[in-house]
C-alpha cells in the first residue's frame, strides 16, 4: 500500500470550504474510505491536509490520470485555486507492516 499525504496552505478563513470541496470529491471514489481529511488542532491553522490510500504506485498514476481527465476537474481546480497559497507538500509513504 502507498499513502499520499498532501498538506495544503489555505486562505486564512478557508480551511473549511477546502475541506468540504474534498469531501465531495471523496464521495465519488469507489472507497471512500480511501481518503482522510484533517484539519489542524496545533501549528499551522491556515492548512489542510488529506491522504490516500493507493493499492501500489501504478494505483496511485492510474487514479491521478483517471481524475484529471474528469469533466468536472477544471471547474474544480478553478475554484480550488480561489482558496489555497501554492500546492503545499506532497509525501509518498509505503506500507511496511
Amino acid at each position: 500500500m502507498v499513502v499520499e499525504r498532501w498538506v495544503i496552505p489555505v486562505k486564512p478563513g478557508l480551511y473549511e470550504e477546502v475541506g468540504a470541496m474534498l469531501k465531495g470529491v471523496r464521495s465519488t471514489f469507489d472507497d471512500p474510505n480511501s481518503m482522510r481529511i484533517y484539519y489542524s488542532e496545533f501549528g499551522e491553522m491556515s492548512s489542510v491536509c488529506y491522504e490516500l490510500e493507493h493499492e501500489s504506485m501504478a494505483a496511485l498514476e492510474q487514479g491521478w490520470k483517471e481524475w484529471k481527465a474528469a469533466p468536472g476537474t477544471p471547474d474544480f481546480l478553478e475554484k480550488w485555486n480561489e482558496l489555497v497559497v501554492g500546492h503545499g507538500t506532497r509525501e509518498l509513504w509505503t506500507l511496511v507492516e
